[in-house]
């Protein structure tokens, strides 16, 4: 379990009073990724996983705001906000890693989480 950071350590309260809903929040946090995003849901509220862009053959997936997808600058594949696979050339959806929220702060775990939210 490794603490979320945007920089520095990211305290619930303060990014729950800014952040909407839908919106992808990048994060570093686990040392063998260079970022995740968390997921904002509804209350707002922090969800339970996170999505780890995948790093293929050089290339990073990256967050289009104006699209609302995830886009491959390499292959063109396309994922939705919960990082599925939009249209092909992509076989697989991106990865997910759990989110645990503890004493106002974010804690990202390397493994998948308890509930696939798709």
């Amino acid at each position: 379990m490794v603490l979320a950071k945007d920089g520095k350590e990211i305290e619930v309260n303060a990014l729950l009073a800014t952040a909407k809903p839908e919106i992808l929040i990048l994060v570093k946090g686990l040392p063998d990724r260079s970022v995740d995003y968390l997921i904002i849901q509804d209350g707002p509220q922090i969800a339970e996983y996170a999505i780890s862009p995948c790093i293929h053959l050089g290339c990073t997936v990256e967050w289009d705001l104006e699209k609302n997808q995830f886009i491959c600058p390499c292959y063109g594949s396309q994922y939705d906000s919960q990082g599925r696979v939009v249209p092909v050339p992509a076989k697989r959806s991106l990865p997910l890693i759990s989110v645990v929220v503890k004493q106002n702060q974010i804690c990202l775990v390397d493994r998948k989480p308890a509930v696939d939210p798709c």
